[in-house]
């Protein structure tokens, strides 16, 4: 009877403490519902917004790298507003310029006065215009990215309003028929642990804010572009590995057309940006690439090039502004990080090139 008695009695507490973890498990998920953004549709997505960022990164300037000065570092102060924008001065609804584009436009790695939207503004300033140009970019955004922005973000801003918005856009496009990237928010092919992960982050209720909380305040943030400069070795392409079809050219055309579609329905005149790298170059007339960089197994030159010409074609075809970065704007090695993201010599050149195309075509 006595271990019976024991049996039963741990049988009870097994029970009783079950009943109150899942009581708890629950109590949780209520408050996360309620706390979080899927039970409103006006609420932003700050998590992958990034709304109210405040971070300190730590960089080396790529000249003190290539030095082998490695004790010297730089501070970025990377902050974002209520709405997830960088460097607004105006009000909601008085915005001149939002630039939107992947991680080559939101230049984290950057303190904003040397990122190409700002020197862009910073230009609008030397000619006496008051213009704010407003940073939307977002890390890894191809045009199916921007689309979301289009539906998801702007739209849920009261009183969101601007004049013009600059999609520079290229090197990050998939070419699919619907985004396959994580940073548009494709997460179908993740594993059950990243799926969770990715709706906490998304509900952005009493647990991701708690995460934040503890991140921000333990956690050193380092930035690694600038650290490992790629020292590209150029040489003849020996073959066309990116062979592009019909249908990867009707698919970026009809994400375009929707983006064109989208940025007027808000009144705003849409200007599309072509993009390049320095995973390739040409000199004396020849197309030479950096095969000993080479990464993700990609043909840079042509697959850029078939971006390039099919935005071009675009804008031709449905009267929509495009700069020709692509094709206009030479950059040298130390306009790069590692071939991708710009320093601010080379988002000087950018800032520059499109001030150039704007104003001849605009009356600001």
């Amino acid at each position: 009877m006595r271990i019976k008695k024991i049996i039963n009695i741990i049988l009870f507490n097994i029970i009783f403490t079950l009943f109150l973890f899942l009581l708890l498990i629950s109590l949780i998920f209520i408050i996360e519902i309620i706390s979080g953004r899927y039970l409103s549709k006006n609420k932003l997505d700050c998590a992958y917004l990034h709304c109210n960022a405040n971070y300190n990164y730590k960089n080396r300037s790529r000249e003190n790298t290539i030095k082998g000065d490695l004790s010297v570092f730089y501070q970025i102060n990377y902050k974002k507003d209520e709405y997830g924008f960088r460097g607004r001065r105006k009000s909601i609804s008085d915005i001149d310029i939002l630039t939107i584009g992947g991680s080559t436009t939101d230049e984290k790695f950057l303190n904003y006065k040397d990122t190409w939207s700002e020197q862009l503004e910073e230009k609008f300033k030397i000619v006496g215009k008051d213009i704010d140009v407003v940073n939307a970019g977002i890390d890894g955004q191809s045009s199916h990215g921007h689309i979301w922005s289009l539906k998801n973000w702007f739209p849920k801003i009261k009183g969101f309003k601007t004049k013009y918005i600059i999609f520079y856009m290229g090197i990050n496009e998939n070419l699919k028929e619907t985004s396959s990237n994580k940073h548009d928010l494709e997460i179908e092919n993740s594993t059950i642990k990243a799926k969770i992960k990715f709706y906490i982050q998304r509900n952005n209720g009493f647990l991701y804010k708690i995460y934040n909380i503890f991140a921000k305040k333990y956690y050193n943030l380092f930035m690694n572009q600038g650290y490992n400069p790629l020292y590209p070795e150029y040489s003849k392409i020996l073959k066309k590995e990116f062979i592009p079809t019909y249908k990867q050219k009707s698919n970026l055309k009809k994400n375009l057309n929707h983006i064109v579609k989208l940025s007027k329905k808000i009144d705003a005149i849409p200007i599309f940006v072509t993009q390049r790298t320095l995973f390739w170059k040409k000199e004396n007339n020849q197309i030479l690439i950096a095969n000993n960089v080479k990464t993700y197994n990609k043909s840079y030159y042509h697959f850029e090039k078939f971006v390039s010409d099919t935005i071009i074609e675009f804008c031709a075809e449905h009267n929509v502004l495009c700069i020709d970065v692509f094709n206009n704007v030479q950059f040298k090695l130390d306009d790069f990080f590692e071939l991708a993201h710009t320093t601010h010599k080379g988002s000087q050149k950018i800032a520059d090139f499109i001030f150039e195309k704007l104003t001849k075509v605009y009356n600001f």
